[in-house]
């Protein structure tokens, strides 16, 4: 019996470390137009870039992302798999598909000027991600190996789902047939937003789901 190893991406999926909106450095003024600070952890998350069948190259196949988390067990542990392997490491890793609208949130609160004077510019998706990417991106060291990558948020920007999350927050021009510009929206996103609150306050959404809908229950919900 042999021991089992990881590998970093698979075909069809790559793993991506970005900044998370819940945790990177970024102002609440950017999405409700109030003056105050949240998240001062700056704390990049791992990501799964994972291609759907349909798809074929990076620029134009239908990815979806998911979020990767680890759960470490109180004890020791390993995991044997279907081919007679042991894997020594005995976490277990949560995959979570992620809308990728909280995803740029950061990127598009390293490029949105912060002066409510200045009005960001219509621009193409290419020069945003760009930008993002050079303010946001740092060099992995021996002491930290947890960066972010500048190589990683130029590959999001060229996800499907990631324009069409673009289109849901930014205002859009067509310039011509190639040539397609966005300028971020705050009424736009404050909609997106609310729609989603909205539908998760629907019991429709959730009722379905019995373990969920009894652990509402039992908090009198």
């Amino acid at each position: 019996m042999s021991v089992a190893s990881t590998s970093s991406d698979a075909p069809g999926q790559r793993f991506l470390r970005l900044p998370h909106p819940r945790t990177s450095k970024c102002r609440i003024q950017m999405y409700l137009n109030v003056s105050a600070d949240v998240g001062t952890l700056d704390v990049p998350s791992l990501f799964l870039a994972s291609e759907q069948p349909e798809g074929s190259s990076s620029k134009t196949a239908s990815f979806t992302i998911l979020e990767v988390q680890s759960i470490s067990p109180d004890a020791s542990r390993s995991w044997f798999t279907d081919d007679d392997q042991v894997l020594g490491d005995g976490k277990l890793l949560v995959f979570t598909p992620v809308d990728p609208l909280f995803l740029l949130l950061p990127i598009m609160s390293a490029v949105v000027p912060t002066n409510k004077a200045t009005t960001a510019q219509f621009r193409p998706l290419e020069d945003i991600f760009e930008d993002a990417a050079n303010k946001l991106s740092k060099t992995p060291t021996e002491e930290n190996s947890e960066r972010v990558l500048a190589e990683d948020i130029l590959f999001l920007g060229r996800l499907g789902c990631v324009v069409e999350a673009m289109k849901r927050i930014c205002e859009v021009k067509e310039i011509t047939e190639d040539i397609t510009v966005y300028r971020f929206s705050r009424p736009n996103l404050l909609s997106a937003l609310q729609a989603k609150v909205t539908r998760i306050s629907d019991p429709t959404s959730y009722v379905s789901i019995r373990s969920l809908a009894r652990g509402l229950a039992k908090d009198g919900l």
